[in-house]
């Protein structure tokens, strides 16, 4: 299986708890930095949720397209200028939300992983760098 099925089959065991995933996503992010904390502080939760769910979908479709498109663009402009989003946050973005598929995935390995950075990485790389 190349690690477009993996990733395919991963993301619909994935969608079918996205609420706990997104939950355990968020609990990993905010306990990774301070700053990240801070953003998240009064903020909804549920309709966060909701933007990062539509956030996985443009970080995939810009692998998927093989570069940038306007969601992804404009998803890095508002991260950088509005919320003041740092490079290592995108790391560890990256991380909390390999955590999280390590907690919801039963079938998580490190073919899974590789998977999701692989799809993710191009996308996240872009963001850091805008």
């Amino acid at each position: 299986m190349n690690h477009s099925e993996i990733f395919n089959n991963s993301y619909e065991r994935i969608k079918q708890k996205n609420d706990e995933f997104l939950t355990l996503f968020l609990e990993s992010l905010v306990a990774k930095d301070e700053a990240i904390n801070n953003m998240f502080t009064g903020v909804d939760i549920e309709s966060h949720k909701m933007k990062l769910d539509e956030s996985l979908a443009d970080l995939i479709m810009y692998y998927i397209s093989q570069g940038t498109n306007a969601s992804i663009s404009k998803l890095a402009d508002n991260h950088k200028h509005v919320h003041g989003v740092t490079p290592v946050m995108y790391d560890h973005f990256m991380e909390s939300i390999i955590e999280a598929i390590s907690k919801i995935d039963d079938k998580f390995d490190s073919g899974v992983e590789q998977s999701w950075r692989i799809t993710l990485g191009p996308g996240i790389e872009f963001m850091k760098n805008y």
